[in-house]
């Protein structure tokens, strides 16, 4: 069994040592195209996430609205009872819709427009008058949107993704831009008769971030404040491993309609030409990958194979296994 393993061992051994002479080599076919890369437009390209912080501000529209007005909390309303005037009130809507009418006391018509809540109120008193005619009147409105109007509000996007918006219901804003956020809003605003408009702006990033992996001294996520290159994201990692190929850097961004798009880029030409051309920024939540070089990769092989088979006599008889793997440079051999 020994003699055997000795055997494998010694066929492992040439194999590697005919590869490391031979300079066999993987040829990848790339695209090695430089393109200008205009700077993302944060306002179009970014998407929203959790922690992300945006400044809301609210604006009275001016122009008129062409469907009904519908009574809120705060508006200010006159109801007027023909033929009995001495039953017309000015009243408020209170904070839960109703409003309070001499005999019949509370009614609610927060919700309806002011012709609606005629009506309503109208048929409210049809057991205590002959034929009531009530006219309801607005006297003061739109007092939340007057509230909101000029108003600068700073909100956080959830852990869950949603964000509060004053009137109507929580919205989710994660993993949209800031612009489908504001049409979204304002659509809200308007199906709720809000006629209000809205700016949104992005206040605070937490969401713009980039993640690292392979060959790197501290791989992981890490944050990107503004427009950002694949070398500036490896020199906040701390830079490369010496086993890193920084000349097949792989990294996958998503694509308009959100696929993943893989790409090959060749830092050592960067770096070696000082050409920033052959460099890309990055764009939110791209995964860039350093791989191993080949010798690298050979190092790995004679750990995890040759060396485990190392018969258990020469172990115990303190004798350790070497190897030299050699590759040709400009001036001759350079070793490992």
């Amino acid at each position: 069994m020994t003699k055997y393993r000795f055997s494998v061992v010694y066929v492992f051994f040439i194999y590697l040592l005919s590869v490391s002479c031979a300079g066999t080599s993987v040829t990848i076919e790339k695209d090695n195209t430089v393109y200008d890369q205009p700077i993302p437009e944060f306002q179009d390209e970014y998407l929203l996430g959790p922690g992300d912080e945006i400044e809301v501000m609210y604006h009275t529209v001016s122009k008129p609205d062409l469907t009904d007005y519908i009574l809120n909390v705060g508006d200010e309303v006159k109801v007027e009872f023909y033929n009995y005037p001495d039953m017309n009130r000015h009243c408020i809507v209170r904070p839960d819709g109703k409003i309070t009418l001499p005999i019949k006391g509370d009614i609610i018509i927060q919700g309806l427009p002011p012709d609606e809540a005629s009506k309503r109120v109208a048929k409210h008193y049809g057991d205590v008058l002959k034929d009531p005619i009530v006219t309801l009147s607005l006297i003061n409105f739109n007092f939340a949107i007057k509230e909101m109007a000029s108003l600068s509000k700073i909100s956080i996007i959830r852990p869950d993704g949603y964000v509060t918006f004053p009137l109507i219901d929580d919205l989710i804003a994660s993993g949209l831009s800031v612009r489908q956020l504001k049409e979204k809003v304002e659509e809200g605003y308007k199906n709720r008769k809000v006629n209000i408009s809205i700016s949104v702006l992005l206040a605070k990033m937490k969401s713009n971030v980039a993640y690292v992996m392979g060959e790197v001294k501290n791989p992981g996520m890490h944050r990107m404040e503004g427009p950002t290159s694949i070398t500036q994201v490896l020199a906040e990692s701390g830079g490369v491993l010496d086993t890193a190929n920084l000349s097949n850097v792989v990294v996958i961004s998503r694509s308009k309609d959100g696929k993943p798009v893989g790409r090959l880029v060749d830092l050592d030409r960067a770096i070696g030409e000082a050409n920033i051309g052959h460099d890309i920024l990055l764009r939110q939540y791209d995964v860039i990958y350093i791989p191993k070089t080949a010798i690298a990769k050979a190092d790995i092989f004679v750990d995890q194979f040759i060396n485990k088979l190392i018969p258990d006599i020469f172990r115990g008889g303190g004798i350790n296994f070497g190897y030299d793997l050699r590759r040709e440079g400009p001036s001759g051999y350079q070793p490992k």
